[in-house]
């Protein structure tokens, strides 16, 4: 495909994209934040005929991810939990919870996932009545009351409903100055709270990657199960070297942990087979030139058509500054609130000047739409759940 140099206005864009980022996260500077020349070297299609059609087929439910080896291990995580909840063994083993560990940082959709793992798992049960939606965030707990009645629910929900799936987020959140490691010992361990049984359930334990984050120079190559290793090896450290109180007894105490992936190529299980039919070449050339993955750009259209479900197509830069932004170590949270704060559109299309001015200016917005007038690209993209 023949292309041809853009207008000065790439430049220009990239600063003001740039400064925001810097504004939103200082320690990126003079590191992550490694744009192209667009004024000199960027490229852009020639005239698009129609809409860039993208699909893209979902590993967990509508959960998408680029990394083989995290579906896989999502997959067999899956099966364990339906062979637990199906099929039940004697002893303490089959009254005791499944614990799992959940790692990521703030807005890499670890409660997405969990609720379409639950979904998925409801499926494979036949309508099994496992709760949907059951999460916690012990961040907006009082005391430690709170903490009772999550395991009260627990034994409610298997006396009449059946086993539950339950989400606790950023359990290394203090109450009250004191973590709630210790009150979970009892009942991660042996099934019981104030000398009752709290029955069997399948427990997400999330918190942020503080303790087990890994700089991106150091995943480069890497396969994704040696990255979660590696990650699970920093938290086991940090546990035991913590001083935190019941914290080692915590991460014993686990059986699995679920790490999800940076969105972007550094693991070597990175593989675009999520896109059926392969990557437009328009699409993977405005990739080349804005420095982003696909993944990322993926993200930005289901960002915009969750918060809009009329939209159906979106241009390219508005998809472009998305990704760019939930790329450079920020993360999706950063283009969710942008998007939220946008002109909603009255039609099916989102487009650059609905996007807030504080990321891009009505100037800035006007001379982009006029160096696209004659081609602007929409992408319209379908999540294939079947």
């Amino acid at each position: 495909m023949e292309l041809r140099p853009l207008s000065p206005i790439g430049k220009e864009l990239k600063e003001l994209i740039e400064a925001w980022i810097r504004s939103k996260c200082p320690g990126l500077a003079g590191t992550a934040l490694q744009w192209v020349q667009n004024a000199t070297s960027a490229r852009k299609p020639r005239e698009v005929k129609g809409d860039i059609t993208l699909t893209v087929t979902p590993c967990i439910g509508s959960f998408v991810t680029f990394n083989k080896s995290f579906c896989e291990d999502l997959s067999c995580m899956k099966t364990d939990i339906v062979n637990y909840i199906s099929h039940p063994s004697g002893g303490r083993e089959g009254r005791r919870p499944k614990n799992f560990l959940l790692l990521g940082p703030p807005g890499s959709g670890k409660s997405f996932l969990i609720g379409q793992l639950t979904e998925e798992v409801g499926q494979a049960l036949g309508g099994h009545p496992a709760i949907h939606g059951e999460s916690f965030n012990v961040s907006e707990w009082d005391s430690f009351k709170d903490v009772e009645r999550v395991l009260k629910l627990i034994h409610i929900a298997n006396r009449y409903e059946g086993v539950p799936i339950v989400f606790v987020d950023e359990v290394d959140t203090r109450i009250g100055g004191e973590h709630v490691f210790k009150k979970l010992i009892g009942p991660m361990w042996d099934g019981t709270y104030q000398g009752q049984d709290m029955k069997r359930a399948v427990i997400f334990y999330a918190m942020s990657m503080r303790l087990a984050t890994m700089p991106a120079a150091d995943i480069g190559g890497l396969p994704y199960m040696t990255w979660k290793q590696q990650c699970a090896d920093r938290i086991g450290v940090a546990a035991r070297e913590s001083k935190v109180h019941k914290l080692l007894d915590f991460y014993d105490r686990i059986e699995n942990i679920i790490c999800i992936p940076p969105t972007n190529n550094k693991l070597i299980d990175y593989s675009e087979d999520a896109v059926s039919g392969g990557v437009h070449p328009i699409l993977r050339a405005s990739a080349d030139d804005w420095e982003i993955g696909i993944e990322n750009m993926v993200l930005a259209n289901i960002i915009v058509t969750q918060r809009f479900k009329h939209v159906k197509r979106i241009d390219l830069p508005s998809v472009c500054i998305l990704a760019k932004i939930v790329q450079e170590g920020l993360s999706k949270r950063d283009a969710i609130s942008i998007v939220r704060r946008s002109t909603p559109p009255t039609g099916s299309d989102f487009e650059i000047d609905m996007l807030p001015t504080d990321v891009v200016s009505d100037d800035k917005k006007r001379e982009i739409q006029e160096s696209f007038k004659e081609y602007m690209p929409y992408i319209s993209m379908t999540v294939d759940a079947a």
